[in-house]
């Protein structure tokens, strides 16, 4: 017989694999469509890698705040904010592309970055109410969803290119289009998403120990390198990624 909790559980990882789905499809493909788009505004493929390098940065900025935020409000709220985010950088990187204007076209890169830190929340949102023995496979069922978006995603960025070029705009800002329509109805259908955080919080508060009192929760801000020493990783990430690709586009010696 299946209990309440596993039926929440059944209904959660469908509605984290469609959000994971519509999010790859949406969004992988503005990746490379950024870096093309920065050195079409630019002129040159020097600073291409700008692009990604915000969207990294982006996404590391918008990790704790979500982190916090679903704590404090649960992670429908955390996940919802963050594809709102998101759908507001694609719509500033639309404006960028459209007009030339290299900062918008960054600063909705760097915003478009709240949906990746948002697909991780979903990552912890799937074992929030998972069994032990099947924590491991409700994580793998939708990190798998999360794939199939990233492999759709690309294979859509010459039909929306059409799209936006038929109604006048850069070819290179369809993917954008696309990214931004994905990420509206995120931002609506996550209202069905079953939120474990809630839940969790219910059985703690129901749960009384011997003597009858709460069981103690571990603050983060009792975690005080937790935060600094994330956001540290997360940028020299970003920023070793950036001079590998700039290494990558220096001429190298000539053949004598």
């Amino acid at each position: 017989m299946v209990t309440p909790r596993e039926a929440v559980q059944q209904r959660t990882l469908v509605t984290l694999s469609i959000t994971s789905v519509l999010s790859g499809v949406g969004v992988v493909s503005t990746v490379a469509a950024g870096g093309l788009l920065v050195a079409d505004i630019i002129g040159s493929e020097s600073l291409a890698g700008l692009a990604q390098t915000f969207n990294v940065l982006g996404a590391a900025a918008m990790a704790v705040p979500l982190a916090r935020l679903t704590r404090a409000g649960g992670r429908r709220l955390a996940l919802g904010l963050g594809y709102a985010i998101a759908s507001v950088g694609a719509l500033s990187a639309i404006l960028g592309g459209t007009h030339r204007l290299l900062a918008f076209m960054l600063a909705g890169t760097f915003l478009l970055g709240a949906s990746s830190a948002a697909n991780y929340q979903g990552r912890f949102a799937a074992v929030d109410l998972a069994h032990d023995d099947h924590r491991a496979r409700d994580l793998s069922f939708v990190v798998w969803a999360s794939t199939v978006g990233a492999v759709a995603g690309p294979n859509l960025m010459e039909p929306f290119g059409q799209v936006a070029q038929h109604i006048g705009m850069p070819r290179l800002t369809g993917p954008y289009l696309l990214a931004f329509a994905m990420l509206a109805v995120l931002v609506v259908g996550v209202g069905a998403f079953n939120d474990g955080v809630h839940w969790n919080a219910h059985l703690r508060n129901s749960a009384r120990t011997m003597d009858g009192t709460k069981p103690r929760r571990l603050k983060y801000w009792r975690k005080p390198l937790g935060m600094p020493i994330s956001l540290a990783m997360r940028f020299s990430l970003a920023a070793a990624r950036w001079r590998c690709m700039a290494r990558r586009r220096q001429p190298g010696p000539g053949i004598l």
